[in-house]
């Protein structure tokens, strides 16, 4: 809202009471939230902290293959062949004449 019709119809008391109002209800809220990321990361640092004691005793390890289970043998797979077919269609001599000279073919 524009500042000029505020100041003409409550006057300039009452605009600066609400200003600064505002302004420290914005002042209040950074604080708080600075003060909320604060206590966030300490308290996700001192669960990373339990996390890692716990879990030192936790590791993977390999499981054996069940007896009798079939081998599946790791071949590499055949290459494909790449090769390229150039296909040559004879024209007759009409048609051969059209296209040195540029004539559209039918």
């Amino acid at each position: 809202m524009p500042v000029v019709p505020l100041l003409e119809l409550y006057g300039v008391v009452w605009l600066a009471e609400h200003i600064i109002e505002v302004a420290i209800a914005c002042a209040v809220s950074g604080a708080l939230a600075v003060a909320v990321v604060i206590a966030l990361t300490r308290w996700a640092d001192r669960r990373d902290a339990r996390r890692a004691v716990t879990w030192q005793f936790h590791y993977a390890r390999e499981v054996p293959a069940a007896p009798g289970a079939p081998q599946v043998s790791q071949a590499t797979p055949p290459a494909i062949e790449q090769h390229v077919h150039y296909h040559y269609h004879v024209a007759d001599g009409q048609d051969i004449a059209r296209v040195v000279t540029g004539e559209v073919l039918p």
